[in-house]
Protein backbone atom coordinates (compact mmCIF):
# COMPACT_ATOMS: atom_id res chain seq x y z
CA UNK A 1 0.00 0.00 0.00
CA UNK A 2 1.52 3.45 -1.17
CA UNK A 3 1.43 5.98 1.71
CA UNK A 4 1.51 9.87 0.55
CA UNK A 5 4.00 11.85 1.43
CA UNK A 6 1.77 14.03 4.31
CA UNK A 7 0.96 11.11 6.18
CA UNK A 8 4.87 10.36 6.52
CA UNK A 9 6.83 11.56 9.67
CA UNK A 10 9.57 13.43 7.51
CA UNK A 11 7.25 15.56 5.44
CA UNK A 12 4.91 16.44 8.57
CA UNK A 13 8.04 17.36 10.53
CA UNK A 14 8.77 19.65 7.30
CA UNK A 15 4.86 21.42 7.98
CA UNK A 16 5.29 21.56 11.13
CA UNK A 17 8.50 23.65 11.03
CA UNK A 18 6.80 25.48 8.56
CA UNK A 19 3.92 26.37 10.94
CA UNK A 20 6.24 27.04 13.43
CA UNK A 21 7.51 29.66 11.66
CA UNK A 22 4.10 31.45 10.24
CA UNK A 23 3.29 31.81 13.40
CA UNK A 24 6.47 33.26 14.45
CA UNK A 25 6.16 36.09 11.61
CA UNK A 26 2.41 36.25 11.06
CA UNK A 27 1.75 37.31 7.13
CA UNK A 28 4.70 35.27 5.99
CA UNK A 29 3.85 33.29 2.80
CA UNK A 30 5.18 29.55 3.65
CA UNK A 31 5.55 27.80 0.10
CA UNK A 32 5.48 24.17 -0.15
CA UNK A 33 6.24 23.28 -3.40
CA UNK A 34 9.53 22.29 -2.81
CA UNK A 35 8.18 19.77 -0.09
CA UNK A 36 4.77 18.96 -1.34
CA UNK A 37 3.16 18.37 -4.84
CA UNK A 38 0.45 21.04 -5.87
CA UNK A 39 -3.16 21.27 -4.63
CA UNK A 40 -2.35 19.33 -1.01
CA UNK A 41 -1.45 21.95 1.31
CA UNK A 42 -4.69 22.20 3.42
CA UNK A 43 -4.43 18.04 3.81
CA UNK A 44 -0.98 18.47 4.91
CA UNK A 45 -1.30 20.96 7.46
CA UNK A 46 -4.49 18.87 8.86
CA UNK A 47 -2.18 15.36 8.94
CA UNK A 48 0.36 17.87 11.01
CA UNK A 49 -1.83 19.14 13.44
CA UNK A 50 -4.77 16.78 13.78
CA UNK A 51 -4.57 13.27 15.60
CA UNK A 52 -7.44 10.88 17.36
CA UNK A 53 -7.62 13.38 20.31
CA UNK A 54 -8.72 16.41 17.66
CA UNK A 55 -11.93 17.65 16.94
CA UNK A 56 -12.58 19.09 13.46
CA UNK A 57 -15.42 20.47 11.73
CA UNK A 58 -15.18 19.95 8.28
CA UNK A 59 -17.82 23.25 6.99
CA UNK A 60 -17.30 22.13 3.63
CA UNK A 61 -16.79 18.49 3.14
CA UNK A 62 -13.02 18.87 1.88
CA UNK A 63 -12.44 15.14 4.11
CA UNK A 64 -13.13 12.25 2.20
CA UNK A 65 -13.81 9.02 4.26
CA UNK A 66 -10.25 7.69 3.69
CA UNK A 67 -8.76 10.99 5.06
CA UNK A 68 -11.19 11.10 8.67
CA UNK A 69 -9.72 7.51 8.73
CA UNK A 70 -5.91 8.60 8.70
CA UNK A 71 -6.69 11.64 10.53
CA UNK A 72 -8.53 9.57 13.44
CA UNK A 73 -10.17 13.00 13.89
CA UNK A 74 -13.31 12.99 16.01
CA UNK A 75 -16.07 15.05 14.01
CA UNK A 76 -17.98 17.43 15.20
CA UNK A 77 -20.25 20.48 15.39
CA UNK A 78 -18.46 23.91 14.52
CA UNK A 79 -19.33 25.13 18.19
CA UNK A 80 -17.07 22.01 20.16
CA UNK A 81 -14.32 21.92 17.00
CA UNK A 82 -10.48 23.02 18.07
CA UNK A 83 -9.81 22.90 13.99
CA UNK A 84 -12.34 24.21 11.49
CA UNK A 85 -11.92 23.90 7.64
CA UNK A 86 -14.00 26.28 5.22
CA UNK A 87 -13.52 28.36 2.60
CA UNK A 88 -12.41 32.32 2.75
CA UNK A 89 -15.12 33.14 -0.07
CA UNK A 90 -18.16 31.90 1.51
CA UNK A 91 -19.65 33.41 4.42
CA UNK A 92 -21.12 31.12 7.14
CA UNK A 93 -22.97 31.70 10.23
CA UNK A 94 -20.12 29.76 12.36
CA UNK A 95 -19.98 30.21 16.62
CA UNK A 96 -16.36 28.75 17.09
CA UNK A 97 -15.35 28.47 20.90
CA UNK A 98 -13.43 31.35 22.05
CA UNK A 99 -11.53 29.12 24.83
CA UNK A 100 -11.92 30.60 28.25
CA UNK A 101 -9.93 32.72 30.34
CA UNK A 102 -8.78 30.02 32.42
CA UNK A 103 -7.82 27.66 29.34
CA UNK A 104 -7.82 30.35 26.09
CA UNK A 105 -5.95 28.09 24.43
CA UNK A 106 -9.07 26.33 23.88
CA UNK A 107 -10.25 28.69 21.39
CA UNK A 108 -10.70 27.05 17.85
CA UNK A 109 -8.37 27.58 14.69
CA UNK A 110 -9.82 28.25 11.55
CA UNK A 111 -8.22 26.78 8.28
CA UNK A 112 -9.30 28.93 5.09
CA UNK A 113 -9.14 28.10 1.77
CA UNK A 114 -8.29 30.86 -0.13
CA UNK A 115 -7.55 31.17 -3.87
CA UNK A 116 -3.92 32.58 -4.06
CA UNK A 117 -1.56 35.14 -1.89
CA UNK A 118 -0.53 37.75 -4.48
CA UNK A 119 2.30 40.52 -4.94
CA UNK A 120 -0.49 42.67 -6.56
CA UNK A 121 -2.24 45.27 -4.67
CA UNK A 122 -4.61 45.46 -7.14
CA UNK A 123 -5.88 41.50 -6.68
CA UNK A 124 -7.41 40.31 -3.31
CA UNK A 125 -8.25 41.93 -0.08
CA UNK A 126 -5.40 44.17 0.81
CA UNK A 127 -4.64 43.34 4.87
CA UNK A 128 -2.55 45.43 6.50
CA UNK A 129 -0.74 43.78 9.80
CA UNK A 130 0.66 44.50 12.96
CA UNK A 131 1.43 42.85 16.43
CA UNK A 132 4.17 40.41 17.54
CA UNK A 133 6.57 38.94 15.14
CA UNK A 134 6.31 41.68 12.83
CA UNK A 135 8.60 44.26 12.67
CA UNK A 136 6.46 47.57 11.74
CA UNK A 137 3.42 46.66 9.14
CA UNK A 138 3.09 44.56 6.74
CA UNK A 139 0.93 43.91 3.69
CA UNK A 140 -0.40 40.78 2.33
CA UNK A 141 -2.57 40.26 -0.19
CA UNK A 142 -4.82 37.35 -0.44
CA UNK A 143 -7.32 35.87 -3.67
CA UNK A 144 -10.55 34.60 -2.49
CA UNK A 145 -10.73 35.72 0.78
CA UNK A 146 -14.24 37.79 1.78
CA UNK A 147 -13.69 40.77 4.43
CA UNK A 148 -16.33 39.38 6.10
CA UNK A 149 -14.05 36.79 7.59
CA UNK A 150 -11.70 39.59 8.35
CA UNK A 151 -14.78 41.79 10.30
CA UNK A 152 -15.99 38.59 12.46
CA UNK A 153 -12.35 37.59 13.43
CA UNK A 154 -11.92 41.15 14.78
CA UNK A 155 -15.28 39.96 16.79
CA UNK A 156 -14.27 36.67 17.92
CA UNK A 157 -10.63 38.05 19.26
CA UNK A 158 -12.48 41.05 20.77
CA UNK A 159 -11.97 40.16 24.53
CA UNK A 160 -7.92 38.93 24.57
CA UNK A 161 -6.87 36.30 25.19
CA UNK A 162 -9.88 34.57 24.12
CA UNK A 163 -10.15 34.49 20.37
CA UNK A 164 -9.40 32.22 17.43
CA UNK A 165 -6.66 32.00 15.18
CA UNK A 166 -6.72 31.93 11.44
CA UNK A 167 -4.44 29.43 8.87
CA UNK A 168 -5.36 30.60 5.69
CA UNK A 169 -4.27 27.84 2.92
CA UNK A 170 -4.03 28.02 -0.75
CA UNK A 171 -2.99 25.14 -2.94
CA UNK A 172 0.34 25.40 -2.57
CA UNK A 173 1.14 27.68 0.63
CA UNK A 174 -0.08 28.81 3.94
CA UNK A 175 -0.26 32.57 6.11
CA UNK A 176 -1.12 32.37 9.73
CA UNK A 177 -2.72 35.23 11.78
CA UNK A 178 -2.55 34.57 15.22
CA UNK A 179 -5.04 36.21 17.46
CA UNK A 180 -2.81 38.62 18.51
CA UNK A 181 -1.93 39.89 14.97
CA UNK A 182 -3.86 43.39 14.65
CA UNK A 183 -5.56 43.23 11.01
CA UNK A 184 -6.82 46.33 9.06
CA UNK A 185 -8.57 45.93 5.85
CA UNK A 186 -7.17 48.67 3.35
CA UNK A 187 -9.60 49.69 0.74
CA UNK A 188 -8.54 50.01 -2.75
CA UNK A 189 -8.60 53.56 -4.08
CA UNK A 190 -10.11 54.18 -7.52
Amino acid sequence: MHLEPIWQAPIQQQVYRELIDAFSYPGKIKHFGAVLAHNVALDAVLATLVDGEARVADTIGHLDPMQWSRLQAQSVEVSEAQFIVAHGKQLTQLRPHLGSLVSPEYGATLLLTVEKFSTDQNQGLTLQLTGPGIETTSTLYVEGLHQTWIEQRAIWNQDFPLGVDMILVSSDAMVALPRTTHIQLQTKEN
